[in-house]
């Protein structure tokens, strides 16, 4: 697997566990796709005290 690939699970094993991304389950849209390493709510992808 190729670092892109490595980096894909990566994300989409850390919106599964829940502990970040304020409980975002993944699966938003980029570019008119549905990605389940994409957030569906942009926002979470900043820290709380940001947003």
């Amino acid at each position: 697997m190729n670092y892109k690939g490595k980096q894909y699970g990566r994300q989409v094993s850390l919106i599964e566990q829940g502990v970040i991304f304020d409980g975002d389950k993944g699966g938003g849209r980029f570019k008119g796709n549905e990605y389940p390493f994409v957030l569906k709510t942009g926002v979470k992808n900043l820290y709380t005290p940001i947003q």
